[in-house]
C-alpha cells in the first residue's frame, strides 16, 4: 500500500548523515580498516585487513617515490 506524506515528512525521512569521502588512498584505507567500518561488516575482517594493508603499502611506496619533476627541478640547482 502507498502511504502519502506531506513535504515536511518526506524531507525528514530523506535526511541522511552525510560524511565526506577520504581525500587520499591512505585515508581511505585507514577508514576502511576502522573497527566498526561498513567494509568490515560487508567484506569481513580478513579481506579488509589484507586489502587495507596492501593499500597502505602502496601509499608508502608512492610517498617515497621521486617524481620526474623533482629530478628535473633539483638537478637544475646543482
Amino acid at each position: 500500500s502507498v502511504v502519502e506524506m506531506s513535504k515536511g515528512e518526506l524531507e525528514g525521512k530523506m535526511k541522511v548523515k552525510a560524511e565526506r569521502l577520504p581525500k587520499s588512498l591512505k585515508d581511505s584505507a585507514l577508514t576502511m580498516m576502522e573497527k566498526d567500518s561498513i567494509a568490515r561488516k560487508v567484506l569481513g575482517d580478513q579481506f579488509v585487513d589484507h586489502y587495507g594493508a596492501t593499500r597502505l603499502n602502496e601509499y608508502r611506496i608512492w610517498e617515497t617515490a621521486v617524481t620526474s619533476w623533482e629530478h628535473k627541478r633539483y638537478f637544475e640547482l646543482v
